[in-house]
């Protein structure tokens, strides 16, 4: 790797988290906009069918692994099912736009097998906690 890409934070004067960011960026290879853009978070929101906990039982396993795999990407923050009733869940993503979420619900094990019935994305404006 170039030494012009080597991560060195600015020990002159008291460096801004910005300059910081821009410096682990260009050592990654990403560009700062790219970085700043995954501040953006997205929620998924899935209607379930009637009896969705008892028809769950065959996919839920390959649903929860899917959604750890997420997880550990970084791209899905939180996510879990509505209780009493048991009618739908929601799902909170990270990401440059929504389509992180849009392509988690396409390809989830129980869309894909008809225990949603319906799912939508909104943006979602953090203003406490998004650090």
């Amino acid at each position: 790797m170039d030494a012009k890409y080597k991560y060195q934070p600015d020990k002159s004067r008291r460096s801004s988290k910005l300059n910081d960011l821009f410096c682990i960026n260009r050592f990654y290879g990403l560009s700062l906009k790219s970085q700043l853009m995954n501040n953006n978070y997205y929620i998924l929101f899935y209607k379930t069918i009637n009896d969705y906990v008892e028809q769950r039982k065959p996919y839920r396993q390959a649903h929860l692994q899917y959604g750890q795999n997420a997880f550990k990407k970084g791209i899905l923050i939180l996510g879990g099912a509505y209780s009493d009733p048991a009618d739908g869940a929601v799902l909170i993503f990270k990401g440059a736009d929504q389509s992180v979420a849009e392509d988690f619900a396409k390809n989830d094990p129980y869309v894909k097998n008809g225990l949603v019935v319906e799912w939508h994305v909104r943006s979602w404006t953090v203003v406490i906690g998004n650090e």
